[in-house]
């Protein structure tokens, strides 16, 4: 935690949750991992780590990427209730006005292939979901952000109901889908926008971005992007870091170390809250 107001905060409480990466993390896909006190966070924007959240394996969800949830807050600066989100406006003033949370919706994948046979030869895939408001229909534009080498494909896979409303874009006829979607071409390399996608209240859709990156720049780490934003407000995102295999695996354990058949979250919060 950072403290940059005028005095000390005490007893500080940080609640951590988890919630499957998505590109609207509402508090309905929240699952909670724990909660710490901690005693004093000093003014003058100086790093305070907690002790160690223990994240019992018996909770661990199944293999997969997930994002993490953080609140703080305490008597004098309290942390927002999950509860009061359940209401559009309120959720989105949250994300913008709001110093007490963070999360980290961040992924690191390997540049090999999958061996799926959903997935097409020489690609792999990163899916998320893409949700709806949690009132009512709305309108979101979607924004992929793509940092990848020359001689990168990229394909979104959208569900085949969605497919009029991407009209504009290049569905891209010869890559053979099945189970109800659709590929549309992305650009590899900069911005990318889908506009005015209509969403369900509640909707939870399924999508895959589906990537394949030329052998000779596989040693080489990227970023790609998606953003899910409401009147032009960016409302969330999900990241993924590509790299090779074995920078994955070093990243992997230095943020995942099992520690007494429990999993430590300690390293991976540290910096990203700030109050």
């Amino acid at each position: 935690m950072l403290n940059q107001g005028g005095a000390e905060a005490t007893n500080v409480n940080a609640t951590i949750f988890w919630s499957p990466p998505s590109t609207l993390i509402t508090p309905e896909f929240w699952t909670l991992v724990g909660n710490v006190v901690i005693p004093n966070v000093p003014t003058g924007d100086i790093l305070t780590v907690s002790n160690r959240i223990v994240w019992p394996s018996a909770a661990i969800p199944v293999a997969g990427h997930y994002c993490f949830i953080g609140l703080i807050g305490n008597a004098q600066d309290p942390a927002p209730d999950p509860a009061d989100f359940l209401n559009w406006d309120n959720f989105t003033r949250f994300i913008r006005d709001n110093n007490n949370v963070t999360w980290k919706n961040f992924n690191i994948r390997d540049n090999d292939p999958d061996v799926d046979p959903s997935v097409p030869k020489g690609f792999f895939a990163m899916p998320f979901l893409a949700p709806g408001a949690p009132d009512k229909r709305r309108k979101f534009d979607f924004e992929i952000i793509s940092k990848l080498p020359q001689g990168s494909k990229v394909y979104l896979e959208i569900p085949s109901k969605w497919n009029t409303e991407f009209t504009m874009h290049q569905i891209d006829l010869k890559y053979k889908m099945k189970n109800g979607y659709v590929p549309v071409h992305v650009k590899f390399a900069g911005k990318q926008s889908f506009k005015e996608i209509e969403l369900d209240a509640k909707s939870k859709a399924k999508l895959r971005l589906m990537v394949s990156i030329p052998d000779k720049c596989k040693e080489n780490e990227y970023i790609i992007t998606v953003r899910q934003l409401w009147e032009k407000q960016e409302v969330g995102r999900v990241s993924w870091k590509i790299v090779s295999k074995e920078r994955k695996k070093e990243l992997e354990n230095r943020f995942s170390k099992k520690i007494d058949n429990s999993i430590s979250l300690a390293k991976i919060f540290e910096g990203d809250i700030g109050k």
